[in-house]
């Protein structure tokens, strides 16, 4: 495919993805906020005491061979058949250890009933292992559509399995089996979309390079685990459900879009892979991605610096007072999270799966000081740390990814924090409405005001400044042609 297919390639997946994403998050918005009324921040919070421990079995569950794959120029059919039986193997193996796992866990937080929540939410491995070669093969083919879809779709039966318990009184199993449901339907819509041909496994075909890369990814996984999660765990032990129901909530709803923004770079991936012998065209490509991510999370995220504690006091209702708070604090380290995670692609895009590895434990190390310290002021410290930890490593961090290739640190940081000022008009004529309306409107017609203020100055603004204002009606020029093309 020439250069100029695959940027129009990568240009309708990213637009297909980032559409699909926008769909999730406002479905994941509304998950967390029904059921923010419908339970209590213990029940979210014994779901997370399990999903810390969890989630770092989640480590293993891909064994890396999935970025493998995705890197690698060429992939036979036997190949991928081996990469399959492998990941359906490892997720298997994870389901058992977890469930075993579940009475020592369950010990950890003098909690009895996380035996069985434990033993439900291990069945999560085993259903995403046999999709993950599927989802490979999607990807490696530039098919982003199916698994734009299936996201879409598991979300929406994760809402509605989970408000459906929820409402008859199920507690925090409404939120597992929620979970489970919507992990099946992704899995099955991924597997019936996916060409990948399974056969027996076979020797001598090359499988040993895969799982040599993958075990350098899963190094990386594994440090990245500790500044993912040591805060849930260690909230957890030391201050109970409820805190850790807060502050789970408030790290879920500041994340959860740049999280998603984040699995929208798996239409970057494939394309810098492609682009790795042109330093030059990889070079623009990489800076157009981190920018173009940057304005699409900056944009919600400084609303949520400003406006959360107002959003979220509105739609958690009382009793999430600590969330509302936590929220604003996250949503600060959440500004360069999205555009920062390029770090990492651009590592296994290029190959250097062992700089990779490093950079996790490097990374890993100095954010688990961070909540070593910050664990001292609970949930409020908690946040700061990751907070400031996020920062104080990023510079030096570029330098470390960065060496050996033709982009400077100075331009990848031009390239994050321009959108920050995109956003400072709206910011400014926000508050002005709301210190003109303030105490003389209902609080949901103030923010709807606000929202929407907000919302047009920031387009204005983009629309005012040449290159981003080309940046979108490049994408829009495209959405016309692809809507001309369907009707035809």
């Amino acid at each position: 495919m020439s250069n100029a297919g695959l940027k129009n390639t990568a240009t309708r997946g990213g637009v297909i993805m980032m559409g699909a994403k926008v769909i999730t998050i406002v479905l994941h918005f509304a998950f967390t906020f029904i059921l923010a009324r419908l339970l209590t921040p213990e029940d979210f919070g014994i779901v997370a005491m399990v999903l810390a421990i969890t989630v770092f079995a989640e480590i293993f569950k891909d064994a890396g061979l999935s970025a493998a794959a995705i890197q690698r120029k060429d992939l036979s059919d036997d190949q991928q058949s081996n990469l399959f039986w492998l990941n359906f193997a490892v997720g298997l193996v994870l389901t058992l250890i977890v469930a075993s796992l579940a009475p020592a866990i369950a010990w950890f937080y003098d909690r009895t009933e996380l035996i069985a929540v434990t033993l439900a939410l291990s069945l999560s491995f085993v259903i995403t292992g046999i999709a993950e070669q599927h989802r490979t093969r999607l990807l490696r083919d530039m098919r982003f559509a199916p698994n734009a879809v299936a996201g879409v779709l598991g979300m929406a039966a994760r809402l509605l399995v989970a408000v459906y318990l929820a409402s008859l009184g199920y507690g925090y199993w409404a939120i597992i089996w929620g979970t489970l449901s919507g992990l099946l339907l992704t899995s099955v819509i991924i597997v019936l979309q996916s060409e990948v041909k399974i056969m027996l496994p076979k020797r001598n075909v090359g499988t040993f390079d895969f799982i040599s890369f993958g075990a350098r990814v899963m190094v990386f996984n594994c440090a990245n685990f500790f500044h993912k999660n040591l805060d849930n765990i260690l909230l957890g032990r030391f201050f109970g459900a409820g805190t850790l129901g807060h502050y789970t909530t408030a790290y879920t709803l500041a994340m959860y879009p740049v999280s998603a923004i984040r699995s929208a770079l798996n239409v970057a991936f494939p394309v810098l892979s492609k682009l790795q012998d042109d330093p030059d065209q990889y070079k623009h490509f990489f800076l157009n991605i981190v920018k173009v991510i940057s304005i699409i999370s900056v944009i919600p995220l400084m609303f949520g610096i400003v406006w959360g504690d107002l959003l979220l006091t509105l739609f958690l209702g009382p009793g999430w007072e600590m969330a509302t708070k936590l929220f604003v604090i996250l949503c600060i380290a959440g500004l360069v999270h999205p555009a920062g995670t390029m770090r990492e692609v651009l590592l296994l895009s290029l190959g250097r799966s062992k700089k990779y590895a490093r950079w996790g434990i490097y990374n890993a190390a100095g954010m688990t000081l961070a909540f070593a310290a910050g664990i001292w002021w609970g949930a409020f410290g908690m946040a700061w740390a990751y907070v400031f930890g996020t920062y104080l490593i990023l510079y030096p961090s570029l330098r470390y990814v960065l060496q050996g290739t033709n982009i400077k640190p100075k331009e990848y940081l031009t390239a994050m924090f321009s959108s920050v000022l995109l956003t400072l008009p709206a910011v400014a004529a926000s508050f002005g409405l709301h210190y003109f309306l303030s105490g003389k409107t209902s609080d949901v017609l103030l923010l709807a005001l606000i929202t929407a203020t907000y919302s047009i100055a920031v387009l204005i603004t983009v629309f005012s400044v040449s290159s981003e204002r080309k940046l979108v009606m490049s994408v829009v020029n495209m959405l016309r042609k692809k809507s001309t093309a369907a009707l035809k």
